[in-house]
């Protein structure tokens, strides 16, 4: 048997969520069935039996009967799962597999889609707030495109209490199956903002953040760069930052290193380079809010 869940932008934090179930029946009109789980303020399963979330299994309200693959919403559910453009026009995306669905279920709060696009270049410190709540610490992805390492950034940035990530141009979806599997969760918890430079820069005048890139000691030689220690972090303690992590072949791009402070891990190996998502971990942690360091 094979799980999913369709959340909306519209997903209310303890309203029900609803879960587009498949099975291998014989017959293809019982293959797709709605389960409906509910939350109450702690997280748990409302109403019914107190060891089981799940109340119901039914068809979604707008849908009376499946009887053939031409189904509408057979080919909506179809769609979400392989077009990042109608996710986004939809502002809605499936999940599918036992596993992912019950990451989601393990917080006490399921936030929805907070997934923003800048489409005004005229932003105020309002429009940024609204976004980022809280933007002590952001973390900025410039033209990662393997969903492997974005999903795991996005589960490495909620870990470490950072309060939401910017996606440069030459991102891949973050909602896409394998982004959603490596976040765990994380991409439903975490405010995602999709725009260009001209909006990064409006968000880092208007916040007065700094801005930092993670970049090879040895790999810039127009321009210094510091490596990362204790002593430059507590500096950074009251400062608010944004850290901008670069693609897996073609590093930062040219507008990263020139407006950014770069930023390299020391390492007494051999090797030049991390991959990403090990890079921005050691990153993340290092630079994660003081409140919410616990070592």
């Amino acid at each position: 048997m094979q799980c999913g869940a369709l959340l909306s932008s519209s997903s209310s934090l303890y309203l029900k969520l609803p879960l587009i179930c498949e099975t291998r029946p014989n017959t293809f009109k019982d293959s797709f069935a709605a389960a409906y789980c509910n939350y109450d303020n702690n997280g748990g399963g409302g109403g019914g039996d107190d060891n089981s979330s799940v109340e119901t299994i039914c068809l979604p309200h707008h849908v009376k009967l499946i009887t053939s693959p031409s189904n509408p919403f057979v080919k909506h559910c179809l769609k979400l799962r392989q077009s990042s453009s109608y996710r986004h026009l939809h502002a809605s995306v499936l999940l599918v597999g036992s596993t992912p669905i019950r990451e989601i279920c393990m917080f006490q709060k399921i936030r929805g889609l907070l997934y923003s696009y800048c489409s005004n270049e005229n932003m105020k410190q309002e429009n940024f707030l609204s976004w980022f709540p809280s933007p002590h610490r952001l973390l900025v992805l410039d033209g990662i495109q393997d969903p492997g390492n974005l999903g795991t950034l996005l589960r490495s940035a909620m870990a470490f209490g950072w309060g939401g990530v910017f996606l440069l141009p030459g991102c891949c979806d973050p909602f896409n199956d394998k982004a959603l599997r490596a976040s765990r969760g994380a991409s439903f918890q975490l405010p995602i903002v999709s725009g260009d430079w001209i909006h990064l820069e409006a968000l880092k005048d208007e916040l007065q953040m700094k801005i930092l890139a993670g970049h090879p000691a040895d790999d810039d030689k127009l321009k210094s760069v510091t490596l990362l220690s204790r002593m430059f972090v507590d500096s950074l303690a009251d400062t608010k930052i944004c850290v901008i992590l670069g693609s897996e072949g073609n590093g930062l791009s040219e507008k990263s290193r020139q407006e950014a402070e770069l930023v390299a891990i020391p390492m007494t190996g051999e090797f030049e380079s991390l991959n990403v998502s090990v890079a921005g971990g050691i990153l993340l942690y290092m630079l994660q809010p003081a409140n919410h360091i616990l070592l």
